[in-house]
């Protein structure tokens, strides 16, 4: 039974669109609830904001909305969990709790792709990534596999480099000396902004056109934040988990750390 709940979880989002009906959408930039609102989800985007009642499209699946709230996907702003084997363990749980979007904070950008590709095909359950690739530090570096760095030329490089091969953004680490530390500030400045400013365009409310990663919550988060924790259903990636699902995937999680324990 789990695993026909964890398999129906991972269908892909080409599978209609999603109306979350007659709910409390939570305004999360003026600290409001806004009550009696429907959104319609199609293709991972919210495409219909709107008074509850309104005409749903044929093939429309419906989440029964009322009672509860709406918050867009929570973020995990450092984790390391984009890495092999270990990301079937925490990916999942991440989103089993509501977190639909994740700044990986040092792995390789090979494995961070893997895991990306692997979530954006359905076979592992989990957030968004956006990753940092290796850490930038210098001479010698303090962990195995850092970029060291000698010198403003080599720092600035070191940024070309990441960011060429699809780096979220840089982490810098505690050798390296002030001027290097300098440039790379500096040449990170000119190319990052703009792949965070067109993050923050599509996420990060429950806006008309936004990207759907949301979670539908039992209670009201602006009354306690303790409420984030009581999910009734997440959202992601077109995807949706309802508590059942999200049960699977934590029990899951449960299983999988039993196993690691015992070896």
């Amino acid at each position: 039974m789990r695993l026909l709940l964890l398999l129906s979880a991972l269908q892909g989002p080409g599978s209609g669109p999603v109306l979350i009906a007659n709910t409390t959408v939570v305004d999360v930039q003026n600290g409001l609830a806004v009550s009696g609102r429907s959104i319609l989800v199609r293709d991972g985007r919210i495409v219909e904001v709107g008074p509850a009642g309104g005409a749903t499209p044929p093939g429309t699946r419906i989440i029964d909305g009322q009672g509860k709230y709406l918050i867009p996907g929570l973020w995990d702003m450092h984790v390391h969990a984009a890495f092999p084997q270990l990301d079937q363990l925490f990916l999942p749980l991440l989103l089993a709790n509501g977190v639909t979007g994740v700044r990986e904070m040092w792995s390789q950008l090979s494995w961070i792709d893997a895991s990306r590709a692997r979530v954006r095909r359905g076979e592992l359950a989990g957030p968004r990534i956006y990753g940092a690739g290796n850490l930038v530090d210098g001479v010698p570096p303090i962990w195995p596999g850092s970029m060291g760095v000698a010198g403003p030329d080599e720092g600035r490089r070191a940024v070309d480099s990441l960011t060429r091969h699809g780096a979220g953004f840089i982490k810098v680490y505690r050798r390296l000396a002030p001027e290097t530390y300098r440039a790379i500030a500096a040449e990170a400045a000119t190319i990052e902004p703009a792949r965070f400013l067109g993050a923050a365009d599509s996420m990060g409310t429950g806006a008309l056109g936004k990207v759907a990663d949301l979670v539908l919550l039992d209670a009201n988060p602006l009354e306690s934040i303790r409420n984030t924790a009581r999910i009734a259903a997440v959202i992601s990636g077109g995807r949706v988990y309802q508590r059942p699902a999200l049960d699977s995937l934590l029990a899951a999680g449960r299983e999988r750390a039993r196993s690691a324990a015992g070896r």
